[in-house]
């Protein structure tokens, strides 16, 4: 889902400039990745997902029980900028949250000690 909205938010400006007259109520920045940050933390915040399954890419319906898989998980660094917007918004659980499954993550990459120090 991140992944999406970060593509949606590099391709949608070049879109809007080949389509004369489609009208957008938000300017997309194609490197500014708060956008489809925000939009995680907020959608963890309000549906409660497992922060350690969005980290491997894995969406749970609850109430019709599908598991919807992406091809690729987030990374840590990703999982920290997700942890750093949910903190901005003040999902303070949910930034606790990321920040564990972003140290996690460090870990299963292999990142450096001083990496994962940072991390914690």
């Amino acid at each position: 889902m991140f992944h999406l909205i970060k593509r949606t938010a590099k391709w949608f400006p070049m879109i809007h400039k080949s389509i004369p007259g489609l009208y957008m109520s938000h300017t997309f920045q194609p490197n500014d990745m708060s956008g489809p940050a925000y939009g995680l933390a907020a959608i963890q915040e309000f549906y409660n997902f497992n922060v350690d399954d969005l980290i491997q890419g894995v969406i749970k319906d609850p109430m019709s029980e599908r598991v919807f898989k992406s091809i690729d998980g987030l990374t840590s660094t990703e999982s920290l900028l997700i942890a750093d917007e949910a903190k901005e918004a003040k999902y303070l659980e949910g930034h606790v949250s990321w920040v564990q499954g972003a140290l996690k993550k460090a870990i299963s990459e292999k990142e450096s000690k001083s990496r994962i120090k940072y991390i914690r």
